[in-house]
């Protein structure tokens, strides 16, 4: 994933030591707050302007918790940055607690929920970059039925000074999870219940955000349906890669175990491009798949309102 350049929004120097006593950092349970004198190390965390964009708001509800892991020029580990209750905001930055130096910095957001890490007895100067990866914690199965947290990653190797007295540091955060809607329209209503899922091997990340997935993950969800029998439900998912063309869609009949749709997402959603659509899904996070039925027959689907699938001449 490429690093976007951006136009950073900063603090005055004389704003520095202020800034950072709001944002008081914790490792191991132990209060990590910055100096009062300006010779001290900063880090300032934005999210992407895709994702920022007058969102501050939703941005606060995504990231319950910053997790910053501080290696050295080597890629050994050093120490932890953990905010557990971060004020998101233009300006938000974590006070580092190092002497000036050349360190590299991995941010993930919200490890404390729906993920695990690979190694949790991090030891300073012997557990290295390579070492480590995050995955979504399954309890040793394949199948996620609650909606995981959002995930966001960040990476900073290359420090920037911001005066003779103050190093700081500046980590752009793109978020790792897409949300894909799925409704259906002139379904023929029934009794019976319907499960949502999609497949995809997608759940592993090592600590440069390398794809390490090694096996499907299952996100499933039960559908919801209107008075008119119409179904509706959300998934969150970890990223989408164009190259996971193998990824599945489907609304499976709990009852008889019968699919009512079964698809390829990767393939599907990419094919918005040949109607002329724009698809990125590291700068658009989320889509609406519409299933139009004629009773029990699947006539049309379309994405965001593209038409991407029309049985024979129906006309959407």
């Amino acid at each position: 994933m490429s690093m976007k350049t951006k136009t950073l929004k900063y603090i005055p120097v004389f704003f520095l030591a202020a800034a950072a006593a709001l944002s008081c950092v914790k490792e191991d349970g132990i209060d990590d707050c910055p100096p009062d004198e300006l010779e001290s190390l900063i880090l300032y965390v934005d999210f992407s302007s895709h994702l920022y964009n007058n969102r501050e708001s939703e941005l606060q509800d995504e990231v319950a918790a910053m997790y910053v892991f501080v290696f050295d020029h080597d890629g050994y580990y050093i120490k932890t940055l953990v905010d557990e209750n971060p004020a998101i905001g233009p300006d938000y930055s974590m006070a580092i607690g190092l002497d000036p130096g050349n360190y590299e910095f991995i941010g993930w957001s919200n490890l404390h929920r729906s993920f695990k890490l690979s190694d949790l007895d991090l030891q300073a100067g012997k557990t290295t970059v390579a070492d480590l990866f995050i995955e979504l914690d399954l309890d040793g199965g394949d199948t996620l039925d609650d909606l995981p947290d959002h995930l966001h990653y960040g990476l900073v190797r290359e420090p920037s000074t911001k005066a003779a007295s103050q190093q700081a540091y500046y980590m752009e955060l793109d978020r790792y999870t897409n949300t894909i809607n799925i409704v259906t329209e002139g379904l023929e209503p029934d009794q019976d219940d319907y499960l949502y899922v999609i497949g995809d091997r997608n759940g592993k990340y090592g600590f440069y955000s390398e794809d390490l997935s090694d096996s499907w993950v299952y996100y499933t969800t039960y559908c919801d349906k209107d008075s008119d029998g119409q179904l509706s439900a959300s998934l969150r998912v970890l990223r989408l890669l164009e190259d996971h063309l193998d990824s599945t869609i489907m609304i499976e009949n709990v009852s008889t175990g019968e699919a009512l749709f079964d698809d390829f997402l990767i393939v599907r959603l990419l094919s918005m491009r040949e109607q002329g659509e724009y698809v990125n899904f590291e700068t658009k996070h989320e889509y609406t798949i519409k299933l139009i039925f004629s009773g029990r027959l699947l006539v049309a689907i379309t994405i965001d309102g593209w038409i991407v699938y029309r049985h024979d001449d129906y006309e959407v």
